[in-house]
């Protein structure tokens, strides 16, 4: 029985109308907004937070789950005079694609040297006669 077992499909598929991304803007605050995702957890909340903080334009980013069932989160942003906290997030977005495709052709080197690397050994191991020399242990 499996009752209280939340569906995993609804931490990751939207429903129908439903949008990944809003903003609304705090008027209490200058430069100040808050973010909801839905659909993402502290994975990419802590990675955004982080490019954010790292732009010298962000006074202050914070983000916050309020349930781990939930499935979204806030982040508030506060920016400087400079710019306004969509632009900042944009920046910062494109920031973490950029390193994402940086990492990924790394990856795609790496895994290319290392196939390289792991056929180079099976020719040398695997030549016909030592094929035929290890079928012959076995009749």
């Amino acid at each position: 029985l499996q009752m209280n077992v939340p569906d995993p499909f609804d931490a990751v598929i939207l429903l129908g109308g439903e949008k990944k991304a809003t903003y609304k803007i705090d008027p209490r605050v200058s430069n100040y907004g808050v973010f909801t995702f839905k659909k993402e957890d502290h994975t990419i909340a802590n990675v955004l937070q982080a490019q954010l903080l790292s732009s010298e334009e962000v006074k202050f980013a914070a983000y916050k789950i309020a349930h781990p069932f939930d499935h979204e989160f806030t982040l508030r942003v506060q920016t400087t005079s400079n710019t306004t906290p969509v632009e900042a997030m944009l920046k910062a977005v494109r920031v973490l694609m950029r390193d994402v495709d940086i990492i990924a052709e790394q990856l795609k080197v790496r895994i290319q040297s290392s196939l390289l690397e792991w056929t180079y050994k099976v020719k040398i191991n695997f030549t016909p006669k030592y094929i035929y020399y290890n079928l012959c242990q076995f009749v």
